[in-house]
C-alpha cells in the first residue's frame, strides 16, 4: 500500500492523459486491424475457391494465416536459432521472416518482377501478404482474376518449395529457373483446371506473346 489516491490513466497516450488526437489514433488503429482481419478472411475464402492443387492451396492458406515455419515464426514458438540459421538463405542479407521471404527479399522481388513482365502488367506490391494477394489478383481484367489468384498461389508455393530446398538441401537460388518453373507449373494447372477462357500453344505461353491481361 502506498497511500496514494487511485486515479484514471489514459493508456492510449504516453503521458497518461486523454486527448482527442490520441483517441483518434486509437480508433484509426482499431479500424485498420478490423479491416485487415476482413481482408485476411476474404483472401482465405478466395484461396479455397481457386482451382489449384491441394498442396498449393494449403501452402497459401498457411501463408495468409502466418503459420508457415519461417524463422521469425519459429522464434515465436521458442525454437532457438543461431544468427546464421536465422538469415534468409536467398539473399543472406536479412533475417528471415514471412514478409521478407515472400515479398521483401531482393531475389523474391525479381521473381515477382519477372512474372509481371511475362504477363505484360504492372501494379503495386503491398508489404502485407493478404494485401499483396488481393492486389495481384486485381492487376488484370476481371475475367482473368481466377487465373491471377492461381498464379499467385503457384508463385508463393514455388518460392516456399525453393526456400526449403535451399535451406535443407543446399540447392542454389536461381531466379531464371524459378520463373521458368512457375510458368511451366501454371501451364499444367491451366490445362487441368481451365483457368483461362482462351488458349495458346506452349511456346507462346512461355514468352507471353499471346497474353491479354
Amino acid at each position: 500500500m502506498t497511500g496514494e489516491a487511485n486515479s484514471w490513466r489514459w493508456c492510449a497516450s504516453s503521458e497518461g492523459s486523454f486527448s482527442t488526437k490520441s483517441a483518434y489514433a486509437l480508433v484509426k488503429a482499431s479500424r485498420i486491424i478490423a479491416n485487415q482481419t476482413s481482408i485476411n478472411k476474404e483472401s482465405i475464402k478466395q484461396v479455397w475457391a481457386t482451382p489449384a492443387p491441394q498442396k498449393a492451396r494449403v501452402t497459401s492458406w498457411r501463408l495468409l494465416r502466418n503459420k508457415l515455419p519461417t524463422c521469425d515464426n519459429l522464434r515465436k514458438r521458442n525454437i532457438q536459432l543461431g544468427e546464421e540459421e536465422a538469415m534468409c538463405n536467398a539473399c543472406c542479407q536479412h533475417y528471415e521472416s514471412t514478409v521478407h521471404t515472400f515479398i521483401e527479399c531482393p531475389k523474391t522481388e525479381k521473381v515477382w518482377t519477372g512474372i509481371q513482365n511475362w504477363l505484360g502488367i504492372s501494379g503495386p506490391r503491398p508489404q502485407d501478404i493478404a494485401a499483396h494477394f488481393d492486389a495481384f489478383a486485381n492487376l488484370g481484367r476481371k475475367r482473368n482474376r481466377i487465373f491471377l489468384r492461381a498464379l499467385w498461389m503457384c508463385t508463393t508455393w514455388i518460392l516456399w518449395k525453393s526456400r526449403n530446398e535451399s535451406r535443407f538441401e543446399g540447392r542454389p537460388w536461381k531466379i531464371e529457373n524459378l520463373i521458368r518453373d512457375i510458368k511451366v507449373r501454371v501451364w499444367s494447372w491451366n490445362k487441368v483446371f481451365k483457368l483461362l477462357d482462351w488458349n495458346c500453344n506452349f511456346s507462346s505461353w512461355m514468352t507471353g506473346d499471346m497474353f491479354m491481361f
